[in-house]
């Protein structure tokens, strides 16, 4: 039995995190997002442990669609919480089954009591299909040949529906149905 390398949560996290005060304002919080180009921060409280996590969503939805004034909406009032928090020596399967317990798509990591990442799920998608190729014992050594089938599985990028059959169109891999929609050859 070939025994396969275990992907583990530091190999994929997104280092550093950044963080904002729980008294904070939203409006700071999202200049904050838009300046670093990142869709969630790690709420912290004055000893910077964690307390919560905002994301867009989080701002959409307690904020502009409450109508509230983001110069007086404080971070501890809008936050998502309590953060769920893993090792960063936990496996990506761990992780996710972690994420689907709680209900979140994000897990703070911390290492000695330091927060050393995080992971969402879209890190998860994003590698998924590489670790069932591997799991398959599909991978490729050698490009393909053009016009060769190379099928992936995982979810298409355009209907979103699971496909044992993916292959890559105009940069995006899609299912055997997009494909004949989209009327795309391979790239």
């Amino acid at each position: 039995m070939v025994e396969r390398p275990l992907i583990k949560v530091r190999d994929v996290m997104k280092s550093p995190v950044v963080t904002v005060f729980e008294g904070d304002t939203a409006l700071k919080t999202a200049k904050l997002m838009l300046e670093n180009n990142i869709g969630s921060v790690v709420v912290v409280d004055l000893n910077r442990k964690p307390i919560g996590i905002i994301t867009g969503k989080d701002l959409a939805v307690r904020v502009i669609a409450k109508k509230v004034s983001p110069s007086k909406a404080k971070n501890r009032d809008i936050m998502s919480h309590p953060v769920v928090i893993v090792s960063p020596d936990i496996s990506l399967a761990e992780a996710a089954k972690r994420m689907k317990k709680f209900g979140v798509d994000r897990l703070l990591v911390i290492e000695e009591g330091e927060i050393v990442g995080i992971i969402t799920s879209a890190e998860i998608l994003e590698i998924t299909p590489t670790l069932l190729e591997v799991a398959a014992g599909k991978t490729r050594t050698a490009m393909p040949v053009r016009g060769e089938e190379t099928p992936l599985t995982g979810y298409c990028e355009v209907c979103g529906e699971w496909s044992d059959m993916l292959t890559e169109v105009s940069g995006k891999y899609v299912c055997e149905e997009c494909r004949a929609e989209l009327g795309g050859e391979e790239t």
